[in-house]
């Protein structure tokens, strides 16, 4: 089954369970947040979970590796922010957990759904203005004056949290409606490029030095 008719059938499934509107908003909400969490887990494997992963990408590519690291954590912030933008910008409907408020159909529901979105605009804040002050606008106080006018703390443990808030907030309607939920934060990656990437930085690694041992030189078949 391929992954737009599987998209298909778990939509339809969902607007068995989900009223009106709601079960499609959350749908894609839910396709937005996995994405973010493959994306992430991609960056964690390539740079927070072993030092000797930071060492081999310093010994190959190191200038590339760190624009890398950059743009994804960058695109990282800007993504926390899309989830969680005012349902409307500039007279044009957003994609946003703020938007499944008024869709919740039990006021019990919404009223909770109301504060843990709340939570996750408030897990955000962050990431909102570094988007505001250095991404998608660059603040001239701020780029003068970096000491005087800072940008907010910025970690991976303000992007758990961020994450885990907007977790909370999907999982709320999907367990009222449906009495599941979603692991977001364990979704499996079956072919990891920052698995692979590691795998052949490593051979090629080794395989240089062991020629340059060897005092051999090599022009690779697949390097032009």
């Amino acid at each position: 089954m391929d992954e737009a008719h599987t998209a298909a059938d778990l939509l339809a499934a969902k607007r068995q369970k989900l009223p009106g509107d709601l079960a499609d908003l959350h749908s894609q909400l839910g396709q937005d947040l996995t994405w973010l969490h493959l994306n992430w887990q991609e960056f964690k494997r390539l740079f927070a979970v072993s030092a000797k992963h930071v060492a081999l990408l310093n010994a190959t590519a190191p200038r590339f590796f760190a624009r890398y690291e950059q743009a994804v954590w960058h695109d990282t912030l800007l993504h926390l922010c899309r989830l969680t933008d005012p349902p409307q910008s500039v007279g044009r409907d957003n994609l946003t957990i703020r938007r499944l408020i008024p869709l919740v159909t039990d006021s019990t529901l919404a009223a909770r759904v109301k504060l843990e979105v709340e939570e996750a605009v408030r897990n955000t804040e962050f990431a909102r203005d570094w988007r505001n002050r250095r991404l998608a606008h660059r603040n001239l106080a701020q780029a003068l004056e970096p000491e005087l006018y800072p940008l907010a703390l910025a970690s991976r443990a303000h992007v758990e949290a961020a994450l885990a808030s907007l977790c909370k907030v999907m999982n709320s309607v999907e367990l009222h409606y449906k009495n599941s939920t979603t692991s977001y934060e364990h979704v499996i990656v079956y072919d990891s490029g920052a698995d692979a990437l590691l795998y052949y930085l490593s051979s090629g690694l080794d395989a240089e030095e062991t020629r340059k041992k060897e005092g051999k030189r090599w022009n690779p078949v697949h390097y032009s």
